[in-house]
């Protein structure tokens, strides 16, 4: 139903993303839907779980951040690049965003060369990663300070790879490219 509510079609996105739920009360992921971030066919080195409207967790007393992920070094990963890396290739370009929910509005758009960085951060890890597929990038990170913040310091560090990039405007009104 959540995925449905943020308009998402739920059976090609649980395919395609390998969308899954916690229902075990003993993890630190209970409650949440679930999502496996790969770096190829065989290894998912996390997974990442995100709390949903009336959370059972809630129920046990817990204070739950709205995402939470086993450790993981999120400078040296793309969410979705594995998945999109042909699609990037092709296109020559890629959308880069902060979240997995952003990365499934594209997909859902049919715009699929579109990766997260899982935050705002942008590392020079990241931009040799994506330098395998394209030199092209639309940035399009959420419409708040730390998104405008980190869109700045994304283009200028991609920049510095020679990478062209460029933005994606947000109407003033609209929190993230969700909207």
């Amino acid at each position: 139903d959540y995925l449905g509510e943020r308009g998402l079609d739920p059976v090609p996105t649980i395919e395609h993303f390998g969308v899954g739920y916690c229902g075990n009360a003993g993890s630190p992921l209970y409650g949440r839907l679930t999502f496996p971030v790969q770096i190829d066919a065989t290894e998912v080195i996390t997974i990442v779980g995100r709390v949903l409207p009336n959370n059972p967790s809630a129920e046990l007393g817990i204070g739950e951040p709205k995402y939470w992920h086993y450790p993981f070094s999120k400078n040296s990963c793309v969410y979705h690049l594995y998945n999109a890396q042909n699609s990037i290739a092709e296109s020559g370009w890629v959308v880069v965003t902060e979240g997995i929910f952003d990365v499934m509005g594209f997909y859902a758009a049919k715009i699929y060369p579109a990766v997260a960085l899982l935050g705002t951060s942008f590392s020079g890890i990241q931009a040799t990663m994506l330098a395998h597929y394209c030199t092209k990038f639309l940035l399009a990170f959420d419409n708040d300070a730390s998104g405008r913040k980190a869109t700045l310091a994304t283009a200028n560090l991609a920049r510095q790879f020679n990478y062209r990039p460029c933005l994606l405007p947000l109407p003033p009104q609209w929190k993230d490219v969700g909207e």
